[in-house]
C-alpha cells in the first residue's frame, strides 16, 4: 500500500501487540502495530477483518485498556488495515451532522460504554501458556497464540510463577 499519510510515520522494529475493539465492546481482535503517525496507524489484524465493517472502533494500546484511540477505518489490504484517529475536528463535523454527541467522543467513549475490563483467563488458557513457555516460546508468540496482549501474558506468567523469554 502506498504512503498517502500526510503526517510523519514511525515504523516499529519490534512487534507491538495491540488490539482493536468495537465501540460497543462486543468484539475485539489482536493486532500488530506496524507503524503510526499523529493522524493514524497501519495495523496487521490477526483473524478475520469482518468486524471492521463497523468502520469505527477503538485501538487499545495497553493491556489495561486505559490507553486507547478512537479510529476510523481508511483502507483494508488483506490482513493489513489503515486507520485514521478520530480528532476534535472530526468530532465537530459529526456533531454538526447530528450523530453521537461530541462529549462522548472527547472522553473516548460512546454513550453507555464503560471502560473495558480485562478478559478473565480460562483454565485452559493458563495451561496453554504454561505449555508454550515449557516449549521455549517467547512472550510475543504466546500472546499471538492466545489472542492476548503481551502485558497480560507476562502478568499471568508472574502470577503462576513462570519465567518467559522475551
Amino acid at each position: 500500500m502506498e504512503n498517502n499519510r500526510k503526517a510523519h510515520r514511525v515504523r516499529f522494529e519490534h512487534k507491538h501487540i495491540v488490539s482493536i475493539m468495537g465501540v460497543d465492546g462486543t468484539w475485539r481482535r489482536s493486532c500488530i502495530l506496524v507503524d503510526a503517525s499523529a493522524s493514524g496507524a497501519k495495523l496487521e489484524v490477526e483473524g478475520s477483518t469482518d468486524p471492521l465493517k463497523a468502520q469505527e472502533f477503538f485501538l487499545v494500546l495497553s493491556s489495561t485498556g486505559l490507553a486507547f484511540r478512537r479510529c476510523e477505518l481508511v483502507w483494508v489490504d488483506g490482513s493489513h488495515v489503515g486507520v485514521q484517529f478520530v480528532t476534535a475536528k472530526t468530532n465537530e463535523t459529526r456533531r454538526t451532522q447530528g450523530s453521537v454527541s461530541s462529549t462522548h467522543y472527547e472522553c473516548g467513549r460512546a454513550p453507555g460504554m464503560k471502560t473495558p475490563k480485562p478478559k478473565q483467563w480460562a483454565e485452559q488458557e493458563v495451561r496453554r501458556l504454561a505449555a508454550l513457555a515449557r516449549q521455549g516460546a517467547g512472550v510475543s508468540k504466546i500472546a499471538a497464540e492466545l489472542g492476548r496482549h503481551a502485558g497480560s501474558v507476562r502478568r499471568m506468567a508472574r502470577t503462576i510463577g513462570i519465567l518467559l523469554k522475551k
